[in-house]
């Protein structure tokens, strides 16, 4: 049972906003595509992609600095 003073947010409803980052290492634009269209599509909610998605540099999907202000405002 939680603790009475826990916090729990609200459930997503469509209409919601979900924010889709790569904070670790790159994936294409085009293997998210179907999540994206599904999100949307399929349960109503719009859907945000962050500029680490598509990105890479090296071994991962930016740099430390755009992973980092990526997840930030998300």
């Amino acid at each position: 049972m939680p603790h009475s003073n826990s916090i729990f947010p609200a459930n997503l409803q469509p209409g919601d906003v979900i924010g889709i980052v790569c904070p670790s290492g790159p994936m294409p634009i085009e293997n998210v595509s179907e999540c994206i269209r599904v999100l949307n599509e399929l349960w109503g909610f719009r859907v945000k992609v962050g500029k680490t998605v598509g990105n890479q540099y090296h071994n991962f999907a930016g740099t430390d600095e755009e992973r980092i202000e990526d997840l930030q405002l998300m």
